[in-house]
């Protein structure tokens, strides 16, 4: 009877825990340019040059994205307003959950780490981010 018991209680040890997202969310802040980008029906676009990219700031589950433009020195010039996002962990993934006064949507964070980044958006789509390499002319 023992032996029973102690087994349903390490099964239900087992069964009730539930697994978090493995992402490390403090490595989506900094600069990422776009690498390449696959299309629901499994075609892909790469880029080679880009004249965007994407700034990421996260403090605690809220944070900002805003789209800036190199400029020749190494600075960057924000072409639009910052988004601001909320995390939201559902079970094995993650979202980042945007609002602003016009629309609202949600992109999944499929991976990030020190040098990629990885999200599918509403419609299937998925990019893939690199760290960008700093123009300066000297």
């Amino acid at each position: 009877m023992k032996k029973h018991l102690l087994l349903i209680v390490i099964a239900t040890i087992f069964t009730s825990c539930k697994d978090e997202p493995i992402i490390e969310l403090n490595k989506l802040n900094g600069y990422w340019e776009i690498k390449n980008v696959e299309l629901k029906d499994g075609s892909q676009k790469d880029y080679v040059i880009n004249p965007i990219i994407d700034h990421y700031k996260l403090e605690d589950s809220i944070g900002y994205k805003q789209k800036l433009q190199p400029q020749f020195d190494g600075t960057y010039v924000a072409i639009s307003e910052a988004e601001k996002f909320v995390i939201q962990k559902d079970s094995l993934q993650l979202f980042l959950k945007y609002q602003t006064k016009f629309s609202k949507w949600q992109e999944e964070v499929l991976q990030v780490s020190d040098s990629i980044l990885v999200i599918k958006n509403e419609q299937e789509i998925i990019y893939t981010f690199k760290k960008p390499i700093p123009f300066t002319i000297k």
